[in-house]
């Protein structure tokens, strides 16, 4: 195999690496979120409120667990050609474990439905 080839296998494998993470990543949070057991669908077809309320043991699990990420090693180049870099994607978790507020997000969801009702 040709180096150069075998350096674009190499970023490319990266790539898709840091893309999975970052995905598995966004859905392991959003998963922890949802119930455990989904109510059953109503019968009729009448409008009823929107609720939602986590409970704050799963919002610091879900912070604490993303805390506790392992990073892989910084990318091979400067550039983005690798795909999204490390440092933006751990910027991005630091961000979803220490600042975003997510009572803000419920309340703001729960004032949009009650606004259409």
């Amino acid at each position: 195999m040709n180096p150069k080839n075998a350096t674009e296998v190499i970023d490319q494998d990266r790539r898709e690496f840091l893309s999975a993470a970052a995905m598995g990543i966004a859905a392991a949070g959003a998963a922890s979120l949802l119930p455990s057991r989904l109510a059953a669908a109503p019968t009729d077809a009448s409008i009823r409120p929107f609720r939602i309320d986590v409970p704050e043991e799963q919002l610091a699990d879900l912070r604490r667990r993303i805390l506790a990420t392992r990073w892989p090693d910084r990318e091979t180049v400067s550039d983005s050609s690798q795909g999204v870099q490390l440092a933006t994607t751990e910027k991005l978790a630091r961000y979803w474990a220490t600042e975003y507020d997510w009572r803000k997000v419920e309340a703001r969801l729960q004032c949009a439905a009650t606004i259409r009702h």
